[in-house]
């Protein structure tokens, strides 16, 4: 974890400014869509949090055998929810604990408005049941910027004491 970085997004608050106009209009790269049968005048784009899928595919990848010499780690930020993209809470949780201790989990959950905190404390629950590290962070308040380089300390702290990792590019 930079710090400087971390810093950044929180004083420059490029994560609000990331997520502002969210909302896409139709455009000239969405014409392929079209042409192949999509209604997308009709379509709303934007402001969807997939987070089972996400987390289900990087689990799903870490888990190959030629990460089998790797430290693996998912650091998962988040609003805490997720609207919608196919896979369901039960269908994470079976295949975090199916990881057998092979995965490490740090999740941040990040708002006052997190719905799912019991759900994400589940799924590092599951990592950390198999021997892996599973581990659950509310930043409460988003405009706190304690909290958030708090949760980041946790995540730092996390990689440096299992197997001895580093957290900066070109650290020893």
């Amino acid at each position: 974890v930079n710090r400087r970085h971390v810093t950044m997004l929180v004083e420059k608050r490029e994560l609000e400014s990331a997520q502002a106009g969210t909302q896409k209009e139709y455009g000239e790269d969405l014409v392929v869509f079209e042409r192949n049968g999509a209604d997308i005048k009709n379509k709303m784009l934007g402001n969807f949090t997939f987070m089972y899928s996400a987390l289900y595919t990087c689990a799903s990848e870490l888990m190959h055998a030629r990460y089998r010499n790797s430290s693996r780690w998912i650091i998962l930020l988040c609003d805490g929810d997720d609207s919608g993209g196919g896979r369901s809470e039960a269908g994470c949780r079976e295949l975090l604990r199916s990881c057998c201790g092979e995965l490490n989990l740090v999740i941040i959950s990040v708002g006052s408005d997190v719905t799912r905190g019991c759900v994400l404390q589940s799924f590092a629950d599951a990592i950390s049941h198999e021997g892996g590290v599973g581990k659950y962070i509310a930043a409460f308040q988003e405009q706190d910027e304690n909290q958030l380089q708090d949760a980041f300390a946790q995540v730092e702290e996390s990689l440096l004491l299992v197997g001895g990792g580093q957290t900066e590019a070109g650290c020893s």
